[in-house]
């Protein structure tokens, strides 16, 4: 130490619990799909919303995603810009894990 000053050190224990954990998996129906673009673009606004497409079927009308839930809220999502009024798309939440 220098010139006779006194430094502390301080340290913060941080602590994370199972049901802490942000990251959920959403099942959610989507209505107006038709073709490819339709996938691509549901997917690109999802993406916009901070959600990692896990898949996205044409056949079935089901998307599933990835979200952190301490950014975005399932509720949220499908509610998002992509299936609002102005889009033809819409969402229907089926499962949230």
């Amino acid at each position: 130490m220098q010139s006779g000053k006194k430094s502390l050190l301080f340290s913060f224990n941080t602590f994370l619990r199972l049901d802490d954990m942000t990251d959920k998996k959403v099942t959610m129906r989507v209505f107006g799909m038709t073709c490819d673009d339709c996938i691509r673009t549901v997917s690109d606004g999802l993406k916009k919303e901070g959600a990692e497409v896990l898949s996205i079927s044409l056949n079935d009308g089901m998307a599933i995603v990835k979200i952190d839930d301490a950014k975005i809220s399932a509720e949220k999502l499908v509610k998002a810009p992509v299936f609002g009024e102005k889009s033809h798309y819409k969402a229907q939440l089926r499962k949230v894990e």
